[in-house]
This record gives C-alpha cells, sequence and structure tokens, in this order.
C-alpha cells in the first residue's frame, strides 16, 4: 500500500476543480476531499486513492454527498474497477 503523504495531499488539494476544499480525510491509501460545492454550495465528498506501484493517484470522478458513501466507494472502485456497484449495494444494505 502506497503511504499517503503530504506532498499528494498538497497537489490533489491544488488541482482540484469541483469546489473549495474544506477538509482532507485520510485512510490508508485512500483521500477523501471534503468540499463546498462551486454550483450548489452544498458540502460533498470527493475520494482519490493512491497507486500501490507509485505512479500518483487515481481521481474517481465522482462526488458523494456524505464520507460514508464516499468511503465504501472508494474501496468497491479501488478493488473492482470504475464501474463497481458494490459501495452502492452495501450503503443500499445497511440503510435500509
Amino acid at each position: 500500500m502506497k503511504k499517503v503523504n503530504d506532498s499528494t495531499i498538497k497537489e490533489i488539494k491544488e488541482d482540484f476543480k469541483w469546489g473549495d476544499v474544506a477538509d482532507v480525510i485520510v485512510f490508508q491509501d485512500i483521500i477523501i476531499l471534503e468540499y463546498i460545492d462551486k454550483h450548489d454550495h452544498n458540502i460533498k465528498f470527493h475520494p482519490y486513492f493512491v497507486h500501490d506501484h507509485g505512479t500518483g493517484t487515481r481521481d474517481f470522478l465522482r462526488s458523494y454527498t456524505d464520507a460514508e458513501t464516499a468511503l465504501v466507494n472508494a474501496i468497491a472502485f479501488k478493488y473492482e474497477g470504475a464501474n463497481s456497484k458494490a459501495g452502492d449495494y452495501f450503503m443500499k444494505m445497511i440503510r435500509g
């Protein structure tokens, strides 16, 4: 697992165009930006993960309305790819 460092977080924050970053959540090799959307002004969460082979980060190109959903979908995306629905199904199962 690639270690998340301060320069990686700084680079992601500088390149982020979806809104103003309010906070950064790091869970192992997953980075989630909490931000204020520049269009609807709502708080959203945008995940990335750091590649094991050290080639930088992967943007999920999706945002979520809460941190839990962002994290679950980030894990599913990391292991199953961009078309994974596992995170969505998991959240439906636990939320009812």
